[in-house]
This record gives structure tokens, sequence and C-alpha cells, in this order.
């Protein structure tokens, strides 16, 4: 009777560690689901900005600096247009 109660208590604890691996072998999927997640969010923030002409340039980088000031110029030019059409 000790002998099946001990084998019982073994296959017990062999399937609670059995659950554990298992619960553990899938968080590192929600893991990286998340970081995909955050992957998209940044892209979507990214291209915002560009479309909305936000560059970030290098400290000598003219080309970029004249792209930049020609874009805000522009969208100044936009908003500040008075518009008498209803």
């Amino acid at each position: 009777m000790e002998k099946k109660v001990g084998i019982m208590f073994f296959l017990f604890v062999l399937l609670l560690l059995q659950l554990s691996e298992l619960r553990t072998a899938q968080r590192p999927l929600q893991v990286d689901q998340e970081e995909a997640v955050k992957a998209s969010e940044m892209a979507q923030d990214q291209e915002l900005s560009h479309l909305m002409g936000e560059e970030t340039c290098e400290v000598n980088d003219k080309e970029c600096m004249k792209r930049r000031i020609i874009s805000e110029s522009h969208l100044d030019y936009i908003y500040t247009q008075s518009h008498n059409k209803p």
C-alpha cells in the first residue's frame, strides 16, 4: 500500500513539473507578441513623424536641414492661408 502511495505521489509531482514547464514555455510567446506590438507602434509613430515633416538631422547635414526648413515653411504657408470659403 505504501508503495502505491509513493508511486502516486511521484507521478503527481512529475505531472506538476510538466505543467509548470508548459506554462513557462508559453511566456516567451507573450513577450514576443508584446515586442511586436511595440515595434508596430514605433513604426506608426515614425510614419506619422515623416508625414508631418519632422525629420531629425545630423549636426553638419546641410541637405537634411534644407529639406526640413522647406517642409516646415510649406506647412506654415498652408496653415496661415486665410480661406474665406465656408
